[in-house]
């Protein structure tokens, strides 16, 4: 992993890190949950997601794997009809 890189292989900005807020597909996470106004504690319940994870995942401490970003969008889709899940495929 080199410097400015996240740990999943995404790349912020020059300077940012993985657990920055400015992290590709951590703040795509932490967006989309906004823009339904769900809580941490909601969506974690909805995709069955643990609390814990969707945290770290929300601070970078812990890469999203493919089965928690898909778990995540499934329940984004039952949340609200209007817009389709921006979460990172």
């Amino acid at each position: 992993m080199g410097e400015g890189s996240c740990r999943h292989g995404d790349r912020p900005p020059p300077g940012a890190d993985h657990r920055s807020p400015v992290c590709p597909r951590t703040a795509r996470v932490a967006h989309a949950r906004k823009v339904r106004r769900l809580t941490q504690r909601e969506l974690a319940d909805l995709s069955h997601v643990s609390y814990s994870t969707l945290t770290k995942v929300e601070q970078g401490v812990l890469p999203a794997s493919p089965s928690v970003i898909g778990a995540l969008a499934r329940s984004a889709r039952r949340t609200s009809s209007r817009s389709p899940p921006t979460f990172p495929a």
